[in-house]
C-alpha cells in the first residue's frame, strides 16, 4: 500500500512539474505566411524552424513576427510581454487592443501594425516604438506618461488622444481624425542620409552621414542579435547645429559571431532622442593576419611592414640573409584591428642581397623576401 501511495506521489509531483515548466514564458516564431495566432502550425520554437504546436501567450511570452500574421481577436499585450514585428511584416488584429505598462513592442522600418478596433496604450507604457507604421481603425487612447516613438507613424479613423504627458513621436497633442501623428510631423533633430555597418576582418565599421543637424548632443549606436535586448557600441559627440553634410564613423572592436543588428540613437540637449532604421551584419570572427614589405626592392637598410592582425597581437619578426643566418628579430605589439605601418630599422644595416623576411602570428608563419641592392 505504502508503495502504491508513493508511485501516485511521484506521479503528480511530475504532472505539477510538467505544469510548472509549460507555464513558463517562451519565444515563439510566426513562420508561415498568413499565419494565424491560433494554430500552432503556424509558430516555431526557432526562427524558420518546424512548427511546435503552440501559440503565443500574449502575458508573458516572447513574440517574434516574421512573416505576415492575423488575429481574429483583440489583445491585451501585458507587462512581461515582448512583441517584435520584423522583416517587412504586418500584423493585424481584429479587435480592440491594450498595450500594458512594462510591455515592449517593436516594430521595424517597413513593417506593420494594423488594428481593426480601438488602441489604449496605458499609463506609463513607454516602451513602443514603431520605425514602421500604425494603423489604428478606431480610436487611440495614450495614457498619461505612455509614449510612442521611433521614425514611423499613427493613422487612426477615428480620434487620437493623450492624456498629461502622454506623447507620440514626441506630440502631445491630440487629433479630431487621421492620420494623426508621425515623424515627418515633427521633424527630427537630425536629417539622416545614410547608416551602414560594414565587417572587416575582425571588426565591425559603423558609418553614417547627416545633412544637418539641429540640438544635436550625441550618437548611440546599439547592437542586438534579436531586435529586443539592446546593447550600447559606442557613443560619439554630435555637432550641435548643422547645416552641412557630416560624414562620421566608428567601430564595433568586439562584433557577435552571425547575424547582428545595429542601430542608431540620436539624442539632443533636452534629452529627446530617435532612432534610425536597422541594419543587418553576417560576421564571422577571423584571425586573418597578413603583411607586406615596402619599398622592395630598396636602396637602404631600412624598411617598412605593413600588417594586419588582432588589436594587441604579438607578432614576431626575424629577417634571415641568404644562407638562412638571423640578421635581425623584434616582436611587434599590433595597435588596432586594422592595417599599421611600422617602421624596421634594424640596429647594423643589412648588406645588399637577398633577406627572407618571416612574420609569425598565432602559430601562422608568413615569408616574404627583401631585396636590398646597395647602401648609401
Amino acid at each position: 500500500m505504502k508503495k502504491i501511495f508513493a508511485i501516485i506521489v511521484i506521479l503528480l509531483f511530475s504532472v505539477e512539474l510538467k505544469q510548472v515548466y509549460a507555464a513558463g514564458a517562451k519565444t515563439v516564431y510566426s513562420i508561415v505566411n498568413g499565419a494565424s495566432w491560433t494554430n500552432g502550425a503556424h509558430w516555431s520554437l526557432t526562427s524558420g524552424g518546424v512548427p511546435c504546436g503552440c501559440t503565443p501567450d500574449q502575458s508573458k511570452d516572447n513574440i517574434q513576427i516574421q512573416t505576415n500574421t492575423s488575429s481574429a481577436v483583440g489583445l491585451i499585450f501585458a507587462a512581461s510581454v515582448t512583441l517584435c514585428i520584423g522583416l517587412n511584416s504586418t500584423f493585424t488584429i481584429n479587435g480592440n487592443s491594450q498595450f500594458n505598462n512594462g510591455s515592449i513592442v517593436t516594430v521595424s522600418s517597413g513593417s506593420a501594425m494594423i488594428i481593426n478596433g480601438n488602441l489604449d496604450n496605458q499609463n506609463n507604457s513607454n516602451q513602443i516604438v514603431f520605425n514602421g507604421t500604425l494603423t489604428v481603425n478606431g480610436n487611440y487612447t495614450g495614457g498619461t506618461g505612455s509614449t510612442i516613438t521611433g521614425t514611423g507613424s499613427l493613422t487612426t479613423s477615428g480620434t487620437a488622444t493623450t492624456t498629461g504627458t502622454g506623447a507620440v513621436f514626441g506630440s502631445l497633442g491630440d487629433c479630431s481624425l487621421g492620420p494623426c501623428f508621425g515623424s515627418n510631423a515633427n521633424p527630427l533633430p537630425i536629417e539622416l542620409l545614410s547608416f551602414e555597418a560594414l565587417p572587416n576582418r575582425i571588426i565591425v565599421e559603423l558609418k553614417w552621414t547627416t545633412a544637418s543637424e539641429k540640438n544635436n548632443d550625441y550618437f548611440t549606436i546599439e547592437k542586438t542579435n534579436d531586435a529586443v535586448n539592446y546593447e550600447t557600441v559606442k557613443k560619439v559627440k554630435g555637432a550641435g547645429n548643422s547645416t552641412s553634410v557630416l560624414r562620421y564613423s566608428t567601430i564595433d572592436e568586439h562584433p557577435s559571431e552571425g547575424i547582428s543588428y545595429y542601430r542608431l540613437k540620436q539624442t539632443d540637449y533636452n534629452g529627446g532622442f530617435s532612432y534610425s532604421n536597422m541594419v543587418s551584419v553576417e560576421f564571422m570572427p577571423s584571425s586573418e593576419f597578413s603583411f607586406k614589405v615596402y619599398p622592395n626592392p630598396t636602396d637602404f637598410s631600412l624598411f617598412n611592414l605593413a600588417m594586419t592582425a588582432e588589436k594587441g597581437g604579438e607578432v614576431s619578426i626575424v629577417v634571415y640573409d641568404i644562407n638562412s643566418k638571423e640578421s635581425y628579430s623584434k616582436i611587434i605589439v599590433t595597435e588596432e584591428n586594422c592595417e599599421q605601418v611600422y617602421a624596421i630599422d634594424p640596429s647594423q644595416k643589412l648588406s645588399p642581397g637577398v633577406y627572407l623576411i618571416t612574420a609569425a602570428y598565432n602559430q601562422k608563419i608568413q615569408s616574404k623576401k627583401l631585396i636590398i641592392k646597395k647602401l648609401p
